[in-house]
């Protein structure tokens, strides 16, 4: 029977090896550079393929690029400016930032400021708002205002009215003195009290905690004194605005800085405004009687 190669299909003799595998594997050096050449040839066509696809793109609908794969054009930024003012004027725009928390971020400043171990701007912010207080008495009388008038009229009596529009340098110092006054005795109030509550800080730091919540009654006493010099004499309550937002300031101030529950940090404010409102009233009447005695 006859045998044919596996590979080639040549008939071969009974017992004779086809050879063409080793044929091929000996292959002559022109055969070589011909398959070299035809390679090289193969690889520049594709390459020029390629150059040609991508220097002429086939026809079709356009692709509109998004924004932000688009470059960026040089153009007016906010936080550019911002660095370059916070790198001129470093202390001013700190300040500035700093201040701006409280309205920004009022629950989280008034927790950072009430846990430092020292204001550095208290006793500025308490001279500040006493001077800012009876500047606003006396504006509030010369412009007449029915609901102050009456407020004065009062606490202080007739008289004191009359003082203020014909005397108004003194009945300024009066009006800051009484305001300064006021805030001691909030200040010794919230110190006994938070004596019985087990915590002992000291009295700069009730004072310090007591500036903290000033604030929040300087901003609407600064826009009822703008208003005032506007020739506006009915935006008083602007003030009991700013009564309401000093209570809350205190509730967060002295329960972050002293660690008393609700009800604890309540009771106290209850306690000490009572106490303080009869201090100041019976110290406001031996005022009237040594200024203006019968």
């Amino acid at each position: 029977m006859a045998k044919y190669c596996f590979y080639c299909g040549q008939e071969l003799a009974p017992g004779e090896k086809c050879k063409c595998r080793t044929a091929s594997g000996n292959a002559s050096p022109k055969d070589s550079t011909r398959r070299d050449k035809r390679a090289d040839s193969r690889k520049a066509g594709e390459k020029a393929s390629t150059n040609h696809s991508k220097a002429a793109p086939e026809p079709g609908p356009r692709v509109r690029r998004n924004r932000k794969d688009r470059p960026l054009r040089p153009g007016f930024r906010f936080g550019t400016l911002a660095d370059q003012l916070r790198t001129i004027f470093p202390t001013f725009t700190s300040g500035v930032m700093s201040s701006a928390g409280y309205i920004m971020r009022p629950a989280t400043k008034i927790r950072q400021e009430s846990l430092r171990a020292k204001r550095p701007f208290s006793l500025v912010t308490v001279a500040v708002f006493s001077l800012l207080t009876g500047l606003l008495g006396v504006l509030l009388v010369y412009a007449n205002s029915f609901l102050f008038t009456g407020m004065m009229e009062s606490i202080f009596g007739e008289k004191a009215v009359e003082y203020c529009r014909k005397y108004p340098a003194p009945a300024f110092g009066v009006l800051a003195l009484v305001t300064l006054i006021f805030i001691m005795l909030l200040t010794l109030g919230f110190f006994a009290t938070s004596r019985f509550g087990n915590r002992k800080p000291t009295f700069r730091k009730t004072l310090d905690l007591i500036s903290v919540s000033l604030v929040y009654m300087l901003i609407p006493e600064f826009i009822l004194l703008f208003m005032v010099l506007l020739g506006s004499s009915s935006s008083i309550a602007f003030l009991f605005i700013g009564l309401i937002l000093m209570g809350l300031a205190q509730i967060l101030a002295f329960r972050n800085a002293l660690g008393l529950s609700e009800d604890s940090i309540f009771l106290m404010m209850i306690s000490v405004y009572t106490v303080t409102y009869l201090v100041s009233k019976l110290l406001v009447l031996l005022l009237v009687s040594l200024i203006f005695p019968t």
